[in-house]
């Protein structure tokens, strides 16, 4: 996904945080780098076959609604034996790509404890490595950096909600509203934000990029807004020193002071939380959801006071809130 020439630069100076790890896949690299880029075609074969159910109370499942041809829905597999209605949480993929599969398993977890995940684009669009402008060979855009993409998610679930006849028909909590993204699509989850329905948006490995190249096209990320344009408690999760948006998203937790934020680190790079799926960010993201999104008081202690239960787990690190109540 490089576009060669001047412009270029860009593409080069971000590549790592807009895209993934395995740039195997377009240049060979050493033996490792080729052994890490089959072992990760070999867990997406595996996913498109078949998505995780995740470990929570509901075994999830994904789908591909005819009715809203441009996402991925990840849901609880039997939406009646969930007792209460389904938050919902609108996702944007590391690189802006237009296909989740890389984040099968993380979104099947979330959707396994209850939530209906809407996941920007759809598996036959293929995964590319890079930020390469384009079509996939089925005529579908390879990359979507518009975050409307994500609010008409949002528009979609809420009329679901709404619908007779729907299978998710009176299953949703269109009160609680979870914008979410990694990466790329961490900008187009802050940009959507600007939502008024927006209940809580969840920030992963990402913030608004400051001090870019110059000659950069105008649309080459998502708008940027000012922070002052949100209203809604943030929760940014870093992956440590290691992750490019360490600095940028530290930048943007000092320049937040209008509403609830909260940040914290775990070291596994940009990228690393997301194939197994690493069980604490997972578990942090979750508590994160529970209790913006449910108002459960005991997710909450994770987060809240100087004895918070991340502020004491030694695998984070740079734990800081600001507003939380």
């Amino acid at each position: 996904m490089e576009r060669m020439g001047r412009k270029c630069l860009f593409f080069v100076v971000i590549a790592a945080f807009m895209s993934s790890p395995l740039m195997a896949q377009q240049t060979p690299g050493s033996s490792a780098d080729q052994a890490a880029a089959a072992e990760q075609e070999a867990r997406f074969a595996q996913w498109r076959l078949q998505a995780p159910v995740g470990s929570g109370p509901y075994p999830a499942e994904r789908i591909e609604d005819p009715t809203l041809s441009t996402h991925t829905l990840y849901e609880p597999r039997d939406l009646k034996g969930v007792p209460t209605a389904l938050p919902i949480i609108s996702f944007g993929n590391g690189g802006c790509r237009n296909t989740s599969i890389e984040f099968t398993a993380f979104l099947s977890e979330l959707a396994s404890h209850g939530y209906l995940v809407v996941a920007a684009g759809r598996n036959d669009v293929e995964f590319s490595a890079g930020m390469m402008p384009g079509t996939t060979t089925n005529s579908q855009p390879l990359q979507v950096t518009d975050a409307q993409q994500l609010v008409r998610g949002v528009d979609w679930a809420i009329a679901e909600n709404a619908r007779a006849g729907s299978r998710l028909f009176g299953k949703l909590d269109t009160k609680a509203i979870a914008y979410m993204g990694q990466s790329c699509g961490g900008l187009q989850a802050l940009t959507a934000s600007a939502d008024p329905r927006t209940t809580t948006t969840v920030v992963l490995n990402s913030a608004y990029i400051d001090n870019l190249p110059p000659g950069i096209p105008k649309n080459a990320l998502p708008e940027r807004l000012p922070y002052t344009a949100f209203h809604a408690p943030m929760a940014f999760f870093i992956g440590g020193k290691t992750d490019i948006a360490y600095g940028n998203a530290k930048k943007a937790f000092a320049d937040i002071t209008t509403f609830p934020v909260f940040i914290a680190n775990l070291g596994v790079g940009h990228t690393g939380a997301y194939p197994a799926p690493d069980k604490r960010w997972t578990s942090a993201v979750l508590a994160w959801l529970q209790w913006q999104l449910r108002g459960d008081k005991e997710a909450a202690k994770q987060f809240l006071g100087k004895d918070c239960g991340l502020c004491t787990d030694p695998a984070w690190s740079e734990v800081d809130s600001k507003n939380l109540h």
